[in-house]
């Protein structure tokens, strides 16, 4: 018997992040808006990535309009995106890590995939994080 599993997408979201941020593809407090510009026009509601993982984006939901698998997930939360209050109050959700996941699939240019779990996803963001960073002798400093 399969017993169902809730926010294991998040997991995985905070797994390939470090990597990311190790990379330095994206800082914690950067606004989510140097992946997605048109949030700059809002920089109030904008989270930051810090803010994303640490359930403070004011986002609310899990997996709404299709989290990661909708390819329009950041354009549905830009809609609405006047309705965030970015704080430091703690509110669990899981889209805020949803918002950071098609971050690091538009970062990785891939982002048609339905689900963040995906072996390809990991395997193809990492290596494309620690490809595009590595110093030219190839190895790290």
């Amino acid at each position: 018997m399969v017993e169902p599993s809730f926010s294991s997408s998040c997991s995985i979201v905070g797994i390939l992040a470090v990597w990311f941020l190790d990379a330095d593809l994206f800082a914690l407090d950067q606004s989510v808006s140097t992946v997605f510009p048109e949030f700059a026009k809002y920089p109030e509601h904008s989270p930051t990535f810090r803010q994303c993982m640490r359930h403070q984006s004011s986002l609310k939901g899990h997996g709404s309009w299709g989290g990661v698998g909708n390819v329009w997930f950041d354009h549905v939360v830009f809609i609405g995106i006047e309705t965030l209050n970015p704080t430091a109050k703690q509110k669990y959700s899981g889209d805020c890590f949803k918002l950071v996941g098609r971050a690091m699939q538009l970062l990785t240019g891939e982002p048609e995939f339905s689900n963040p779990v995906q072996p390809r996803l990991i395997f193809f963001s990492l290596e494309r994080a620690t490809a595009a960073h590595q110093p030219e002798n190839g190895g790290r400093d």
